[in-house]
Parts: C-alpha cells; structure tokens; sequence
C-alpha cells in the first residue's frame, strides 16, 4: 500500500504546484493597504484553490489508479473521507468569497459554527476521553459533538490567524499531516492515511511558490482549507482507529 499512496502524494504535489504557477498570473491580488501587511508589492492570493486542486488530484489518483486502495476503503472509511472533503471545500469556499469580497466578522463567525458543527456531526463526535491507568470517560452526546466542532473551528481560525509569515501556517499543518498520516497508516486507517498524505502534498506544492520568497500567498480560502483538513482528518483517525482525542493537538501545537 506504501507505493499507491506515494503515488497519490506525488500526484498531489504536482497538481499543487502546476495549479499554483497558473493561478499566480490570473488569481486575485493582495494589495499592501494595511498597516500590518509587510510585503510592499501586490501579490497573488489564490494559492488555496491550488492546494484544493492538488488535494483533489492525490485523491482521485489513489482512486483510480489503485486496486489496493479501493478495496481498503470499507464503508466507515468512505462514509467519513466523503463529508470530510465536502466540508473542506466548503471552508474553501467561504475562503475565496472572503479574498475577493471581505465577508464581516459576524457573518464569518455563523458560517464557521454551522459548518463546524455540521462536519462534526458527519465526520466524527469524539465520545471518549482517555484519562489514563485504564480510565475512559465517556461524554454525552451533545458534549462530544459541541467539542468536536469546537476542534474545527479552533483549528481553521487558528491556521488563518498564523497565517501572516511565509510559510509558517502551511508547512506546520503540512508537518501535522504527515504525521497523522503515518500514525493512522501504522493503525489501519486507509482513508485518515489518504487525507494526511495528500493534503501534506498539496501543501508541498504550495509551499515551493509561497517560501521564501512569498510568490504567492494562501489567502483565507488556502488557511481555511488547510485548518478544515488537520482538524477533520483528525476527527476521522479518533473516529476510525480510537487514537487519544489528545494526541491530534500536539501534532498541531505549533499552531495552537
């Protein structure tokens, strides 16, 4: 399985960075009218869509390209890596409605809590706690789902508020990913190893255009992508491997 998965990685480096070269000559600009913007000259601010483009390329590589892969995808696996890349795309969206056309702070807040809360009921409502010496505290429902949605929207607006240094935001979510990835391939999770694997590609690609030199930036669309991926990948993995809700915090911590 090691050698498909590569391949969808690879795939989506290569999207990513292809996409990215593209839409650097035709994707919106972020121009340096604010005070806190450092870079002096307008830059293109589309390089989300390009990571989306090679997150999507990783996946249907792996898709149609592997036999191994499709038949290790069972019906938990599919039922989570399905809304868990829908909701992603939706926080892309939101992202590129708000690089070209500032939504306001409370829009943006209601947005983020309902789809938080929906791709939390759908993806995953952790219901346990290991406390340790064999101790696991179960939650009720509605705690579980209110904190599981509360992971994702810490996590998206985290990576949107870090992301202001070249990258700083995406190469730790990038890190992140890979190292879920390798936790959940080593637990038997197809579907938590594709979404590491392919976003931690994805961002790769992005990276090259965006550090050091800042080429290209992520915009809210690549942050609010990229926060969605680590915290419903997460989701996914505790979902389908019972790994300790406590562990995908300190594989993102950095951001944190």
């Amino acid at each position: 399985m090691i050698p498909e998965f590569g391949n969808g990685a690879m795939a989506a480096i290569l999207a990513s960075l292809l996409s990215c070269a593209v839409l650097m000559r035709v994707g919106p600009l972020d121009h340096p009218v604010q005070a806190h913007k450092q870079h002096v000259d307008p830059t293109p601010t589309s390089g989300g869509v390009g990571i989306c483009i090679g997150f999507a390329a990783g996946l249907l590589m792996l898709a149609f390209s592997s036999d191994r892969w499709r038949r290790s995808i069972d019906l938990g696996d599919a039922t989570l890596l399905s809304p868990a890349a829908v909701f992603a795309f939706i926080f892309l969206l939101i992202g590129v409605i708000d690089d070209t056309r500032p939504l306001g702070p409370r829009l943006k807040f209601l947005l983020f809590v309902l789809v938080s809360l929906s791709a939390a009921l759908l993806v995953g409502v952790v219901d346990h706690l290991p406390l340790g010496w064999q101790v696991n505290l179960q939650l009720p429902f509605v705690v579980g789902l209110v904190g599981a949605a509360l992971w994702v929207f810490v996590m998206v607006n985290c990576v949107n508020f870090m992301d202001g240094a070249n990258g700083l935001a995406m190469g730790c979510v990038a890190i992140g990913l890979l190292a879920l990835a390798m936790i959940s391939h080593a637990l038997g999770s197809s579907s938590g190893t594709a979404i590491g694997l392919c976003g931690a590609g994805a961002l790769f690609g992005f990276l090259f255009w965006n550090f050091p030199g800042g080429r290209l930036f992520a915009g809210d669309s690549g942050a609010l992508f990229a926060g969605a991926l680590a915290a419903l990948g997460s989701l996914i993995v505790i979902a389908r491997t019972g790994l300790s809700p406590f562990i995908p915090p300190l594989l993102f911590f950095p951001l944190l």
